[in-house]
This record gives C-alpha cells, structure tokens and sequence, in this order.
C-alpha cells in the first residue's frame, strides 16, 4: 500500500503529516464523546424550526419503585458518589446513589474483561443453534463460563443499620454485539459518561428504610455476597448397596466418602393414564445414599449423566384425565434429578436420587456429583463516612 506525507511549512516551522493506522475507530471516538448540543445554529434555523419542535434532551428520573411504579411516586434525589474498586475478577464502580422518599437506590457497575466476552460468545452463539440439544452439563457449563452473568447478593449500611435488598433490575451492554446494545443501557452509560468501547454489567438496586422517615446519611457501606454456583464434580458408577465412592470437595479440598444405602431399579406407576397422547418414559433406577463427613442438599448432589428419554407419539390417544404418580419426582426438562423414596432408617442422613427416565431400564447409570458453594470471599466496602 502507498502511503503520502504531506510537508506543511507554518510560521517558519515544517511540519509531517502522516496517515493514521485506524481513522474510522478515531473519527467515531470523536463523534460518540461529541456533545452536539454545543453546535450554534443559524439564525435561520431557528425561525424555520418552532422551538418546540426541537429535540429536548432525555430526561434522568430515578424511582425507589423498579417495578409497577404508581403515579404521584417522586424521583429521588441523585448522590454522586464515584467509588471504584475491585472484587472477583471485575472492576466496580458506583457512580451515584439516589434517596427516595421510601428508601434508597442504588447503581452499581462491573467492567467485564471484553477479551473474555468475545471468547464466551464466539464460542457458544454459534456452537450449537438448536439450544434443546446442548445437554444439563452443557447448559450449566454455559452458565458457569459467563462472564456476563455474575450473580450476587447486595445489602447496604445506612448510619449503621444494615437494609436489604427489596428489588433489582439491570442489564448489559457488549462492544461490536448489536443485540447486547439496548438504548435504555446506552442512556444510562452516557448519562454517567461511561465508554461505549467497553463490557458493562449494570445493576440497579432499591433498598427500604429501616425507619419510617428518610434519614440524613452520614455513612453508606455497601456488602457484596456471591451466591453459589454450581461446580460439576467427578462422575462415578455403583450397581450394589454399601459400595462406596470417595471423593475431595473441589473448593475445601475436603475428602468425603459416599456410601450406597439402597439401589434398585423401579418404574413409575400411575394410577391414570397421560392425556396428552403421547407415550412418557417409566423406568429409572433410585439410589440412597449417606456422606461422611456431611453435605447438605444445597452444597451437593448426585444425578444422572444420561437426559430422560423424549416421549413418543402413543399408538392410541389416551383419554382426556389427570393422572397422579405413585413417585414423587422433583426436577425439569432435562429429567428428574431426585425422587421422594422410601428408605431403611439409619443414624446418618440419607440423601436420595434418581436416574433419568428412560423407556428400557438402563443397565448401567453413570451419575455425576453437583457441588454448589461459594468460590469468591464477601465483600465490604465503605463508601461515604
């Protein structure tokens, strides 16, 4: 490529100019950071244009009410606060709080790393474009990998007192992704002149007073917790009552061992049939089980690697009833992850599970451990004294 230098001599000086590596991302800098209220127009346009035709800049209201918000409720009043810092791999930033009559509202943003985004997106808008065929681990692996989908719990101190959080809302914006571009998200960036060149999570939060009337604050704290995330762990086989599984918890490093205290094969009876025409998968194999040292179901559990089988067409449409089952099952569109079951009694606390619902019986289950825990220390910051 060809490029010219231009010599310009100006008040006994010579100047070189030369081309720009990327002028298109220079000049739409200048145009997106370019206030364009501050252009004088003609005389002439003004006669021509009546004055209330123009266009008024957006207005900046900010409710306690995210939701459902009734007329006669005030906009609160804007605190700028302009507090950074950082936490679990993102750079924070609160820009403003805002105190309402009923509590206070707070924005908080997290800079998300835009290599990590690329990655993420690029590797799973495009894997696979019929989402009902990414299987239960794809989907939480999806979940897991998002770097746009940090999820948390927020309090805030007031003189104090601690305030819970009563409703959220937010949002995202994604540089070079149109559909990660929304206008609202575009006018909360600019309204607090954030880059558009950058990956945002935004999350706007209202918290009620603990007294009846506005207080005057003299101190804010705000306390951040991850809530827990799902962990898949190791995947494991067992076919006989007191086979035993031992295994390290991936975040405490704790060794466990799990102990089979039932395992059989069932089916689920009903004592009508569907109504819905289609022929549903009946069998699986349930297990109960004890942990030593001990999980609670929150912090663990066990559940087919295999989806449940998809129903058939039934050879003759069933009659239009409701139908109840024998079997208790808790679980979703990718199949039960655990049934109510009756089992031996024990000192120890059993925990059970069931295998996907399959049309044969499987003659052997792989099951996977899910662990759910915190990978990320709380938060506290104080950000006015």
């Amino acid at each position: 490529m060809i490029q010219f230098y231009f010599i310009i001599h100006l008040n006994g000086c010579k100047w070189i100019l030369s081309p720009i590596d990327d002028p298109y991302t220079y000049l739409k800098t200048i145009y997106d950071n370019f206030d364009f209220s501050t252009v004088p127009y003609k005389k002439d346009y003004y006669e021509c244009v009546p004055k209330e035709a123009m266009p008024l800049p957006k207005e900046w209201k900010v409710y306690f009410s995210l939701h459902d918000r009734k007329g006669g409720e005030r906009a609160g009043e804007e605190l700028p606060l302009n507090t950074t810092f950082s936490w679990a791999g993102y750079e924070w930033l609160i820009p403003s709080a805002y105190i309402c009559s009923k509590g206070l509202v707070l924005d908080v943003f997290a800079e998300a790393d835009s290599d990590k985004v690329h990655t993420f997106l690029f590797k799973w808008m495009f894997a696979e474009e019929d989402e009902s065929k990414l299987t239960a681990e794809q989907r939480q692996q999806i979940e897991n990998e998002n770097p746009l989908n940090y999820d948390f719990r927020a309090k805030v101190s007031v003189n104090s007192t601690l305030l819970h959080e009563k409703q959220g809302q937010g949002n995202v914006w994604v540089q070079e992704y149109e559909m990660y571009q929304s206008e609202s998200m575009r006018d909360i960036l600019d309204h607090y002149g954030l880059s558009l060149d950058k990956c945002w999570i935004w999350h706007r939060m209202s918290f009620p007073w603990a007294t009846n009337t506005k207080p005057k604050i003299k101190s804010l704290a705000l306390k951040l917790e991850q809530r827990p995330v799902s962990i898949i762990g190791e995947r494991f086989s067992v076919t006989n009552v007191g086979q035993q599984v031992k295994f390290v918890h991936p975040v405490t490093n704790a060794e466990h061992t799990l102990t089979v205290t039932d395992y059989e094969q069932d089916t689920m009876s009903f004592d009508r049939h569907f109504s819905d025409g289609y022929e549903h998968p009946t069998h699986l194999t349930k297990m109960a089980y004890t942990l030593e040292p001990e999980l609670t179901n929150m912090q663990f559990s066990v559940s087919d690697t295999k989806q449940s089988d998809a129903p058939k067409k039934a050879k003759i449409s069933a009659p239009n009833s409701d139908f109840a089952s024998a079997i208790a099952i808790i679980g979703g569109a990718d199949g039960p992850t655990s049934v109510i079951v009756g089992v031996p009694k024990t000192e120890k606390k059993l925990h059970a599970a069931c295998s996907a619902l399959t049309f044969e019986p499987q003659k052997k289950v792989e099951w996977k451990m899910t662990f759910r825990e915190k990978t990320v220390e709380d938060f506290e910051i104080q950000i006015k004294e």
